[in-house]
């Protein structure tokens, strides 16, 4: 569903809008709607889209060529670029398992452990510049309890609604039916200067 995430949107557009071209990265970018919708919030972006899935990696493709866009590379993988430098990365609705939503099990070791989570945040930590921002929406864990935490400032948005749903801790075990309610982090500083 194309803007389906309109406060984040619109944040990345407010703290991006003095950047020329910003380099965006759409991880989870499924058939191209987030980074279509991105490109209409931030028209002079650059945007590399990752997506796992071939089918919905070559719908992605097909919409963005339909529409004319020249400015969304995208990759079919499981795995961020790591020759690029970020301004935003968007993680939406992929760090997360239906079935823990659903069923809520005691332990989400089998399903979906949080060291999975967690190498993933050290990813987008590794090619996100300082100052630039992550979005984490829809998953099942806490950015909080997370390695990279200590080098980014949490940012509350009043208008992004929660995502609800199963939340579990870096010990696997659930903590919360609840959901998240913060989404953006900004980059205060670097692994290096940590």
């Amino acid at each position: 569903m194309p803007d389906r995430h309109p406060a984040l949107f619109a944040h990345a557009r407010r703290v991006l809008a003095e950047n020329p071209g910003p380099r965006l990265l759409s991880f989870g970018c499924s058939t191209g709607e987030e980074p279509l919708t991105l490109l209409r919030y931030l028209p002079e972006a650059q945007i590399d889209a990752v997506e796992i899935n071939p089918r919905s990696i070559a719908i992605a493709r097909k919409r963005a060529n339909e529409a004319g866009c020249s400015t969304i590379t995208f990759h079919q993988s499981g795995l961020p670029p790591r020759d690029t430098s970020y301004d935003a990365v968007f993680c939406l609705s992929v760090l997360r398992h239906g079935e823990l939503d659903a069923a809520m099990p005691a332990l989400c070791t089998q399903i979906l452990p949080f060291r999975r989570f967690d190498e993933t945040l050290q990813l987008f930590d590794q090619i996100l510049k300082t100052g630039g921002h992550l979005y984490v929406w829809g998953s099942n864990f806490r950015f909080s309890d997370s390695s990279i935490a200590p080098r980014y400032q949490p940012i509350m948005l009043s208008d992004a609604p929660p995502h609800p749903g199963a939340i579990y801790g870096s010990d696997d075990r659930l903590i919360d039916s609840r959901g998240n309610t913060v989404f953006v982090f900004r980059k205060e500083r670097s692994a290096a200067s940590a």
